[in-house]
């Protein structure tokens, strides 16, 4: 794409730059490594694969955060909630079983469970599956924040979190590594491969296995192990490349099992009280085939399917009730996509379809006796095909204009039974929505960009049998207008760089998930589903990086939200109106350094201040402000790497989601101060 001759010189003298001039931290891996693996592997990194075509970062009109994954390894960021930690106005809301919910700028804090807002996604294909997926062999992690329909569709109201896996290709080295800390808590990873000489072929496996005891105590039960729990993760990736062709068949498996006790009353944080302790088990294959012709249009082929299951028993906290949910998801998808590039121009188009079923059965037991007061279940199967193609025109050597689009037809067929011993019900749904983009961008020399974009983000209603009563099952699609401003430069040579950005997001029929009291002798919860006609949500979000000295990286990260209820009637005469939307603290801020010296020595710290929110949508329930701190060191000798690693070192006590009945809270507690020990050996 022509930008001008000074802009083009500016990107072939710094390759680096567009990388970070969208990240809030470093995405390369610390110093000493860099400098191992030399410019052409430092390069490797810098390519955004989330926006369907390689871009650099400094070409996206879009508020983008990367994070490389040997720093990720090196500071033990394995968990998505840890990711949201370090990305400025990104929250993870957790459930019992390790499901969460993203929710960025006020986006996804009120989701359904089934229907994502900011969806996760292992190499720009999106899986439906809730579970905290454990990080495993990355070369990098794109967070791409705001509306991503025109590209991925359904479910992405608020973003994408993209994990690009080593395959083999990018001469990551082989590791073998184990680690010991607090709760009991055992960990192993492997990984290895890469070309098999100059046959074409390459080969990447990967695994990992962690077992704890958690942090949580039942002191009815005099139980320590109340939040045990023990997953592993196993990734295989086999593949053939040869001038223009690429083949690719990655293989990934996860797993977990363990106990759901960790819904305990805030004013006693990981002492649970329930009479019972759930239990928790799933799992995820992805297989994905990935066919690529390099050319003037390249074609590109992915194939996926999804395969999830998961089952999660937990007690009602306060009555010998046990809530059963057990859902299962058959994904199968298919993109056929073609890019290209010009002299000004720079596109991509293709087609996607998709067939989904899922199984949901949602069960209430009094334990005492084992009688079943609630047994629902339903079968849904969803069609969907999508036609999108997004265009970057170069209208003069400053100025680009970013367009595109998706049309989407999506069919839902829904069988369910709403209690034991009654009659089927069907319904179904069709919806048909286009969301477009479009982004102006003014270029700053090669040195940054000032943008302005508005992107339109769609999701589908479905039914819920969990709506009780005379309730509705069904709720309605949700649509969301996102506006956004923002900065982005370099300075210093490249050495410092600076981003901002403002937003506003307008809300119409905003979906609620929320959990209600539906009896009290015994005590019962359910959790139901509907809609509020409107909300909105403001902000703004800046990050400051800077290369201070040879070694030494520094940051500085914080963001603002202002989401709010504009209408919204649970209920008669009860409003909701002008009510901030639960789970979104006000602030967040971030301050990050890391030193290291070659082949010896690592050094690194962040200190996050999350600001105050509210755990339900009537703003009965609110929580404090809260500071994290966390650090690391380690220590290299040739290929022997032992590092220790701190989180929450000031032992704060803080909540990621929280449930309030009858004036008490019970909420999910992030873990206490921890420390972990790992050795590490790179071959």
């Amino acid at each position: 794409m022509k930008t001008g001759s000074n802009q083009q010189a500016s990107r072939q003298r710094h390759p680096i730059r567009a990388a970070l001039l969208a990240s809030p931290m470093p995405i390369a891996a610390p110093a000493a490594a860099q400098q191992a693996r030399g410019d052409e592997a430092a390069q490797s990194v810098i390519v955004v694969t989330a926006s369907k075509r390689d871009q650099g970062a400094l070409d996206l009109p879009a508020s983008v955060a990367l994070y490389g994954g040997e720093d990720l390894a090196a500071r033990r960021v394995e968990q998505v909630e840890q990711i949201a930690q370090i990305t400025p106005n990104l929250e993870v809301a957790e459930f019992s079983d390790g499901q969460y919910r993203l929710i960025y700028r006020g986006v996804g804090a009120t989701g359904t469970s089934d229907n994502q807002n900011f969806s996760t996604a292992i190499d720009s294909v999106v899986v439906p599956y809730g579970r905290a997926y454990r990080q495993l062999d990355l070369a990098q992690v794109e967070v791409l924040r705001g509306p991503q329909g025109t590209l991925y569709g359904r479910n992405t109201n608020a973003g994408v979190i993209n994990l690009v896996t080593n395959d083999g290709r990018n001469g990551a080295p082989a590791e073998v590594a184990a680690s010991y800390g607090s709760g009991e808590t055992f960990g192993a990873r492997a990984a290895l491969g890469g070309e098999l000489g100059e046959s074409g072929f390459f080969v990447r496996a990967a695994g990992r296995y962690e077992k704890t005891d958690g942090f949580v105590t039942n002191v009815t039960l005099d139980r320590e192990d109340a939040h045990r729990n023990e997953n592993g993760t196993g990734r295989l990736t086999i593949g053939y490349e040869s001038g223009d062709w690429l083949a690719r068949l990655a293989f990934t498996y996860d797993e977990y099992d363990g106990l759901s006790d960790d819904l305990v009353p805030t004013a006693s944080p990981r002492e649970s009280i329930a009479p019972d302790i759930g239990t928790s088990d799933g799992r995820m294959i992805l297989p994905v085939l990935t066919l690529k012709r390099s050319g003037p249009v390249d074609l590109t082929s992915v194939t996926a399917f999804a395969s999830t299951r998961r089952n999660l028993v937990a007690s009602a906290v306060v009555s010998p009730v046990l809530i059963g949910q057990f859902d299962s998801y058959d994904s199968f998808s298919q993109e056929l996509r073609a890019s290209g590039a010009g002299a000004d121009i720079e596109w991509v188009a293709g087609l996607y379809y998709l067939h989904e079923t899922n199984s949901f059965r949602s069960t209430m037991t009094f334990a005492p006796l084992d009688l079943v007061l609630l047994d629902q279940n339903q079968d849904r199967t969803t069609d969907a095909a999508a036609v999108f193609g997004e265009l970057s025109y170069d209208v003069s050597s400053n100025w680009r204009v970013t367009m595109g689009g998706r049309f989407a037809v999506e069919r839902q067929d829904v069988d369910y039974v709403k209690a034991a011993g009654a009659s089927q019900q069907n319904a179904r749904n069709t919806y048909r929505t286009f969301q477009p983009k479009l982004a102006l961008s003014y270029l700053l020399g090669g040195e940054g960009q000032v943008y302005a974009s508005v992107n339109r983000g769609f999701r589908a209603g479905s039914v819920f049998i969990g709506n009780s009563g005379t309730r509705d099952v069904a709720y309605e699609p949700e649509n969301s207008w996102q506006y956004e401003v923002g900065y982005k430069q370099r300075f210093a040579n490249g050495a410092a760089g600076f981003e901002a950005a403002v937003f506003y997001i307008d809300w119409s029929d905003l979906q609620v998930q929320r959990s209600v009291i539906t009896g009290t002798e015994p005590f019962t919860i359910a959790t139901i589903v509907d809609n509020a006609t409107s909300a909105r949500s403001w902000g703004a979000e800046a990050a400051l990086d800077w290369q201070a000295a040879p070694g030494l990286d520094l940051s500085l990260r914080g963001g603002f939200t202002d989401a709010r209820y504009r209408e919204y009637e649970p209920g008669p005469d009860l409003s909701y109106a002008d009510n901030r939307i639960e789970l979104v603290p006000e602030y967040s801020l971030t301050a990050s350094a890391s030193y290291a010296v070659a082949d010896s020595f690592e050094l690194g710290a962040d200190l996050t201040h999350n600001g105050p929110m509210y755990f339900d949508a009537a703003n009965s329930s609110r929580q404090d402000g809260y500071v994290v701190f966390d650090a690391r060191i380690a220590w290299r000798a040739g290929p022997v790497r032992l590092a220790v690693v701190g989180r929450n070192l000031f032992d704060e006590d803080y909540a990621v989601r929280g449930l309030v009945n009858a004036g008490s809270t019970y909420a999910h507690f992030a873990p206490p101060r921890s420390v972990t020990v790992e050795a590490a050996l790179t071959f």
